[in-house]
């Protein structure tokens, strides 16, 4: 298990205790959401004439 699965699998669980099921699984849905819509690797270009290949 990844470090990164390791804290998703934890707030889950701190939310769920904080809230109720049905308040985390909204604040969950929407924190899903708002990655979702983020583009990834914003800003991140390649060196050029580095013998960069993709």
């Amino acid at each position: 298990m990844y470090i990164q699965d390791h804290l998703v699998v934890w707030v889950k669980k701190y939310l769920c205790k904080t809230h109720s099921k049905k308040g985390a699984k909204c604040i969950i849905d929407d924190i899903n959401q708002r990655i979702a819509t983020v583009p990834a690797f914003i800003g991140i270009y390649p060196p050029q004439g580095q013998g960069f290949k993709q």
